[in-house]
This record gives C-alpha cells, structure tokens and sequence, in this order.
C-alpha cells in the first residue's frame, strides 16, 4: 500500500472511530466546556485514540525507512 494510501485509510478509519465513539456514547456533535460529561470522555477516548495511532504510523515508518 501506498503512503499516501495509508494515510486516507488512516484519516477514514479515525472519522469511523469518532463517530462510533459519539454513537455509542448516544450524544450530538455539540462540542464545548458546556459539554456534558459523556461527551468529555468520549473526546478523550477518541484523543487517546489518535494518539495511539499516531504512534504506531510513526513506528511502521521508522521501520520500513530502515530497511
């Protein structure tokens, strides 16, 4: 797969996960210090989330910019 392959199917699946968060979370898309708590955590988890990814991208192209 191309970088730039793994990169749209990155930024679509992280749509896909945020989305999956909000609905099972059963909340809108009002975002702000008003927010009710479920919403915070789902922002964190999807935050927790992108930042494991991030990590792993950076470790598979370390990797393979090695080899």
């Amino acid at each position: 797969m191309s970088k730039i392959g793994f990169q749209i199917n990155t930024k679509i699946y992280l749509i896909n996960l945020v989305l999956k968060i909000f609905n099972e979370f059963n909340i809108g898309f009002s975002v702000g210090n008003d927010s009710p708590p479920p919403l915070n955590r789902a922002l964190h988890l999807s935050s927790l989330n992108v930042i494991k990814i991030r990590a792993v991208m950076m470790l598979y192209f370390l990797r393979h910019s090695s080899a």
